[in-house]
């Protein structure tokens, strides 16, 4: 193999880790009584790549066709177990629990903080679902 392919591999390996690793960043804090507060099954959820927080998943059908997003905890899920390929603006189907620790992700231009942990069990780029 030539040296640049060798450079390619370990960026794209470090690029697709990073942000794995924010969203681990978030969720290594507990909250008291952390508790699971909802089991989603097959639902709709559109994937989000933050620069600041990496990976997020809003289930809130008029985000699915639109840009900025409703920051809430009804809506946003922070994936404590993100390690998958999906890319910016893929809809996927989603089961998993969600976590009683929210308000994860601060914004300075958000009022508040917004989102709560979310443990996937299962989910599916519907974009290549036959």
């Amino acid at each position: 193999m030539k040296k640049s392919t060798y450079i390619f591999i370990l960026i794209f390996y470090l690029l697709n880790n990073s942000c794995a690793q924010e969203n681990d960043s978030l969720c290594e804090s507990s909250c008291d009584n952390e508790s699971v507060i909802e089991h989603i099954s097959g639902q709709k959820a559109h994937v989000i790549e933050e620069d600041e927080f990496g990976f997020i998943l809003s289930t809130n059908p008029s985000d699915f066709t639109r840009e900025p997003f409703a920051a809430s905890n009804e809506y946003i899920l922070v994936p404590c177990n993100w390690d998958f390929t999906y890319k910016h603006n893929t809809i996927v189907l989603i089961s998993g629990n969600k976590k009683s620790c929210c308000n994860l992700i601060i914004d300075p231009y958000v009022w508040g903080g917004f989102g709560c942990k979310f443990e996937i069990t299962s989910i599916e780029d519907l974009n290549n679902k036959k």
